[in-house]
């Protein structure tokens, strides 16, 4: 045994140079003597304890491969959990909570006794992380390119930036429409085919591509109509149609539950083409037409049946406007008066009634009416329009919690105005 806690072992040339080991610096309980392997480990191997002073060669965990696992487990499981995520909430849940016996690549079941999702990769069981963000999709329905009622539904992924792509097609080709949506259904309402407004109400499931199914109808034809929605209830405002004229009826679904929309109160004036967007509670209505050009503000309280009432004034009077928003701010833009076309953006705080503010202005061609709306709790999306210029491809967003002009997102393939536009995400969803 060296002196002063050392060992040294002079290196091999017999140059003077030593290798060696130290003791701690602190006093240690008991003499500790480790017993080596007998044989040499394999190339990455690592020397262990097994905490009884013996020690052997062992591999590390393949960390790039076990990542690689988790990314594709995230992957290939999205839709699984936003399934399982549908299937709770209507109470159909479906989700395995023993190991399955043969599995392949994705497969998965919920440990209870870890309280983990676990997916299998590569011979493994890998758990999944649950906090991860869903996609938050917007969805956009139905429309008019020029003269031509289109029935397409594409959608994009809001918290990215990029084009948007094919989901499905809706019940029935028409424009004029409106949306809205809990986390796990979109609806489509209203609208118009040729000349007489329409009732119809269909549903998309977000996480299923595919195309739109018969919910219900309204108890009237509508068109120009507004929408917004909470968790559970989604709400439709005013409108119009070729027999009555403007509309001042609210009607509500539940959305979880197929059937007919029942009333829910009245506006204080009858009004077409206006906007509609809200908060967990509370449902706001801006702008639109009724004997002439409005820039009043109308609010409801989402779970309480009956009439709108005063909540401000926009920045300016217009129709064929529309509105997205967070849970707190609701985002107004677009829109025109007789001739004259706004690209104006307006901002409101949803639970305190008041005026709307100077948010900042949409960028194309510098005006845009009959757009359509969608958003996160981030991300205020407006997606084209007629412009100047006619029909345009354009996708623009804004981040809702600061104030400025709209930048670029995207195109859609389609260009065209008048959609139905809902996302799994927006402000009258959050807890």
């Amino acid at each position: 045994m060296a002196t002063g806690g050392k060992i040294k072992l002079e290196e091999g040339t017999g140059g003077g140079d030593h290798v060696g080991f130290k003791a701690p610096d602190t006093e240690v309980a008991e003499d500790i003597i480790w017993t080596l392997p007998s044989t040499d480990g394999a190339t990455g191997q690592v020397m262990k304890t097994d905490g009884n002073k013996i020690l052997d060669w062992v591999s590390l965990p393949d960390v790039d491969a076990e990542a690689t696992a988790r990314a594709d487990a995230d992957i290939t499981l999205q839709a699984n959990i936003d399934a399982e995520a549908t299937a709770r909430a209507t109470g159909d849940e479906t989700m395995p909570t023993t190991t399955p016996s043969s599995p392949t690549n994705g497969s998965y079941w919920y440990d209870n006794s870890e309280d983990k999702l676990k997916v299998y990769y590569g011979g493994n069981w890998y758990y999944v992380d649950m906090t991860m963000a869903p996609i938050v999709m917007g969805v956009f329905g139905g429309g008019a390119v020029f003269a031509s009622v289109v029935n397409n539904i594409t959608y994009i992924n809001i918290s990215t930036t990029g084009n948007d792509s094919t989901f499905g097609n809706l019940s029935q080709s028409r424009q004029s429409l409106t949306a809205c949506s809990s986390d796990t259904r979109g609806i489509f309402c209203g609208g118009i085919v040729d000349e007489e407004g329409e009732n119809t109400i269909d549903y998309i499931t977000f996480l299923s591509a595919g195309n739109a199914t018969d919910f219900g109808d309204l108890p009237i034809n509508k068109m120009s109509l507004a929408a917004c929605s909470s968790t559970t209830r989604g709400i439709f405002a005013g409108g119009e149609n070729w027999t009555d004229g403007s509309l001042n009826s609210i009607e509500y679904i539940t959305i979880a539950s197929i059937g007919n929309a029942s009333d829910f109160g009245d506006m204080d004036s009858a009004m077409r083409s206006l906007a509609g967007c809200s908060s967990p509670t509370r449902g706001v209505f801006s702008g639109g037409y009724s004997t002439l050009v409005e820039n009043v503000i109308r609010y409801i309280t989402i779970a309480s049946t009956g009439n709108s009432t005063d909540f401000g004034d926009l920045t300016f009077a217009r129709q064929y406007l529309t509105s997205c928003s967070s849970a707190t701010r609701g985002i107004i833009g677009g829109g025109r008066s007789g001739a004259t076309r706004y690209n104006v953006i307006d901002y409101i705080t949803i639970a305190s009634a008041g005026n709307a503010t100077d948010f900042g202005d949409l960028t194309y061609q510098t005006t845009i009416d009959y757009s359509g709306a969608c958003s996160s709790q981030t991300r205020g999306i407006f997606v084209c329009g007629d412009g100047d210029g006619g029909s345009n491809n354009t996708i623009e967003y804004v981040t809702i919690a600061s104030l400025g002009n709209s930048a670029d997102f995207g195109d859609i393939a389609l260009p065209r105005g008048f959609m139905g536009c809902c996302s799994n995400g927006h402000g009258g969803l959050a807890v």
